[in-house]
């Protein structure tokens, strides 16, 4: 019987060569006619946070989780439609899931409340900056927010202010936790204090995973949909800023969302 033939391993060898050369050569050289290893795309993950710079047309993510929560930042380029990876020196926030943020394009800051880590809800203000530099953790004074995750947070730029509205705040006790209050903090202020705001008229219910955004022509901002935990809404609210705090209910036409 006669043996079967060998192949020549050179093909192989040739392609393996030719993907080694394709994967490592950089997209973009260095002055100095080095490459650099960059990553392409974010970690698939869950319950990120998303705001727009809108001065460097691109989104900025942060935090989310998978298998396991994290406190990276990543940048999508509108122009280019890449993901970079935003190194930031200094400390970090700890890791985790739904924090509210907000983009100040007045001071080129990202701002980030709460989320959660694991079952727990949390606190604390961090900043952003905008610029390429690292991480800051305010100290606000007065009475703060309850901690919480999911919530929705706006930047009001009539005002200088952040709007906080609604969230979770004990997710692990087997409760609902949902919360409907309001609150400013102005970050340009001498003194950096959260304020509760009471609103007149009658509000939405208590809920956390509201889409929530500011309508700045009309001086609002928007509330739509969320849960608390026996129920997903399908409502539309509106907080009137001017000519003082009121809120109201929006009745759209046509079909709502499921």
């Amino acid at each position: 019987m006669t043996a079967p033939a060998r192949r020549s391993a050179r093909p192989v060898h040739a392609a393996l060569i030719a993907l080694t050369a394709l994967l490592l050569t950089p997209r973009a050289s260095r002055a100095d006619g080095g490459g650099a290893w960059r990553d392409f795309l974010p970690p698939a993950r869950a319950s990120a946070a998303l705001a727009f710079d809108p001065a460097r047309d691109r989104m900025l993510m942060f935090a989310g989780a998978d298998q396991v929560e994290h406190a990276d930042t990543w940048s999508f380029d509108g122009p280019t439609n890449e993901w970079t990876r935003l190194d930031s020196s200094g400390r970090l926030p700890p890791a985790r899931s739904l924090p509210a943020v907000a983009f100040d394009a007045g001071q080129d800051r990202l701002w980030m409340f709460g989320g959660y880590s694991g079952t727990n809800a949390l606190s604390g203000l961090w900043s952003l900056d905008g610029s390429g530099g690292g991480w800051t953790q305010w100290q606000p004074r007065g009475i703060l927010p309850t901690a919480r995750g999911a919530g929705g947070m706006v930047l009001d730029p009539a005002r200088d202010r952040l709007v906080l509205f609604g969230g979770q705040i004990s997710p692990g006790t087997g409760n609902s936790g949902a919360t409907g209050d309001v609150w400013t903090l102005s970050p340009a202020a001498d003194t950096v204090r959260w304020t509760r705001l009471i609103p007149s008229g009658q509000a939405p219910a208590a809920r956390w995973g509201a889409i929530v955004v500011l309508d700045a022509p009309r001086d609002r901002m928007i509330v739509l949909g969320g849960r608390d935990r026996d129920s997903v809404f399908t409502d539309a609210w509106e907080l009137r800023f001017s000519p003082s705090p009121t809120w109201a209910l929006i009745t759209p036409l046509g079909l709502r969302p499921p």
